[in-house]
Protein backbone atom coordinates (compact mmCIF):
# COMPACT_ATOMS: atom_id res chain seq x y z
CA UNK A 1 0.00 0.00 0.00
CA UNK A 2 1.41 3.22 -1.31
CA UNK A 3 1.81 5.86 1.73
CA UNK A 4 -0.54 9.05 1.16
CA UNK A 5 -0.91 12.35 2.64
CA UNK A 6 -4.00 14.83 2.98
CA UNK A 7 -4.55 17.05 0.44
CA UNK A 8 -7.06 20.09 1.08
CA UNK A 9 -7.93 22.69 -1.72
CA UNK A 10 -10.01 25.97 -0.30
CA UNK A 11 -11.12 28.65 -2.44
CA UNK A 12 -13.27 31.66 -1.38
CA UNK A 13 -16.05 29.60 -2.31
CA UNK A 14 -15.27 26.91 0.53
CA UNK A 15 -13.65 23.45 0.46
CA UNK A 16 -12.89 22.42 -2.75
CA UNK A 17 -11.15 19.10 -2.50
CA UNK A 18 -10.31 17.06 1.60
CA UNK A 19 -8.62 13.83 1.04
CA UNK A 20 -6.09 11.75 0.37
CA UNK A 21 -3.51 11.27 -2.30
CA UNK A 22 0.01 9.40 -2.51
CA UNK A 23 1.12 12.67 -5.48
CA UNK A 24 -0.38 15.92 -6.28
CA UNK A 25 1.07 17.79 -9.57
CA UNK A 26 0.04 21.48 -9.84
CA UNK A 27 1.68 24.69 -11.30
CA UNK A 28 3.68 26.93 -9.32
CA UNK A 29 5.50 29.94 -10.39
CA UNK A 30 8.46 28.21 -11.54
CA UNK A 31 7.47 25.20 -13.56
CA UNK A 32 4.99 22.12 -12.49
CA UNK A 33 5.27 20.81 -8.92
CA UNK A 34 4.71 17.01 -8.04
CA UNK A 35 4.36 16.23 -3.98
CA UNK A 36 4.53 13.01 -2.59
CA UNK A 37 4.49 12.32 0.80
CA UNK A 38 7.15 12.77 3.26
CA UNK A 39 8.01 16.21 1.17
CA UNK A 40 10.20 18.67 3.20
CA UNK A 41 8.05 21.63 4.36
CA UNK A 42 7.59 24.60 1.69
CA UNK A 43 5.66 27.13 0.49
CA UNK A 44 5.38 27.46 -2.81
CA UNK A 45 3.24 29.97 -5.33
CA UNK A 46 0.68 28.52 -7.37
CA UNK A 47 0.09 29.30 -10.63
CA UNK A 48 -3.36 29.36 -12.46
CA UNK A 49 -3.17 25.49 -13.98
CA UNK A 50 -3.88 21.72 -14.16
CA UNK A 51 -3.92 20.32 -10.81
CA UNK A 52 -3.81 16.57 -10.47
CA UNK A 53 -4.89 14.61 -7.83
CA UNK A 54 -3.36 10.66 -7.60
CA UNK A 55 -5.38 8.77 -4.94
CA UNK A 56 -7.21 5.65 -4.89
CA UNK A 57 -9.64 5.14 -8.08
CA UNK A 58 -9.22 7.57 -11.15
CA UNK A 59 -7.21 10.43 -10.80
CA UNK A 60 -8.53 13.88 -10.22
CA UNK A 61 -8.28 16.65 -12.46
CA UNK A 62 -8.96 20.61 -11.62
CA UNK A 63 -7.81 23.68 -13.12
CA UNK A 64 -7.27 25.86 -9.86
CA UNK A 65 -5.03 28.87 -8.91
CA UNK A 66 -3.67 31.24 -8.50
CA UNK A 67 -2.88 31.10 -4.96
CA UNK A 68 -0.40 29.62 -2.56
CA UNK A 69 0.39 26.43 -1.52
CA UNK A 70 1.73 24.93 2.09
CA UNK A 71 3.54 21.41 1.97
CA UNK A 72 4.11 19.18 4.94
CA UNK A 73 5.38 15.87 5.31
CA UNK A 74 2.15 14.97 5.91
CA UNK A 75 -0.27 17.86 3.91
CA UNK A 76 -0.61 19.91 1.30
CA UNK A 77 -2.88 22.82 1.37
CA UNK A 78 -3.74 24.72 -1.37
CA UNK A 79 -5.74 28.13 -1.25
CA UNK A 80 -6.90 28.78 -4.70
CA UNK A 81 -8.43 32.24 -5.82
CA UNK A 82 -10.71 29.59 -7.95
CA UNK A 83 -11.18 25.83 -8.64
CA UNK A 84 -13.15 23.66 -10.78
CA UNK A 85 -13.23 20.39 -12.26
CA UNK A 86 -12.29 19.19 -15.81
Amino acid sequence: MMEKMTVLVVTPEGVFFDGEAFLAEFCGSEGKMGIYPRHSPLLAEVAEGELIIHGDGPEKRALAGPGFARILPDSLTILAGKAEWS
